[in-house]
């Protein structure tokens, strides 16, 4: 039935947004369903990906590592992820996105690029060097106008709709 309403949804031009918001008033226990309701990491990144197209947003995830192929080589994957000695004073963060931010004066929508990195809840400002490698790419996003937080709940992602 779920694979149908996009179905129908896609034919008929009907937002992601409005898909989402439709599918969370016929089934409010979704959301629970979608991020497993749990506190951890891997919930708060859930719960964020479900809420930004409410938002007209997307995030996505961002996987970053490395890997020796069968062949030998090394392989970096992930955004900004070009070295061991880059990655360990600025990492980028678990979700990245798109947010619409209307420019009142002239009435157009812009894309702006944002930066989610999720933790568990109850957890407070960086603490070790990769808390504080994520901060510092958080700081090289803000400097260009961009948005960056770290988020321990859907609530906190929600938070940049706020003001």
């Amino acid at each position: 039935m779920q694979n149908d309403l996009y179905q129908w949804a896609h034919r008929h031009g009907v937002s992601a947004q409005a898909q989402v918001e439709l599918m969370d008033m016929l089934d409010p226990s979704r959301q629970t369903m979608i991020t497993g309701g749990g506190s951890s990491e891997a919930s708060v990144q859930a719960s964020c990906r479900v809420a930004a197209p409410r938002y007209q947003s997307s995030l996505w995830r961002n996987n970053t590592g490395a890997v020796t192929t069968d062949d030998g080589r090394h392989v970096r994957f992930g955004l900004g992820n070009d070295s061991t000695k880059l990655n360990k004073i600025w990492k980028t963060s678990d979700l990245i996105g798109i947010t619409p931010v209307r420019a009142t004066r002239i009435g157009q929508v812009f894309g702006v690029f944002t930066a989610v990195e999720c933790k568990t809840p109850g957890w407070s400002s960086p603490k070790n060097d990769r808390e504080r490698a994520q901060g510092a790419f958080h700081n090289t996003v803000r400097s260009m106008g961009g948005i960056a937080l770290f988020a321990q709940s859907v609530a906190d992602y929600e938070g940049i709709f706020k003001s």
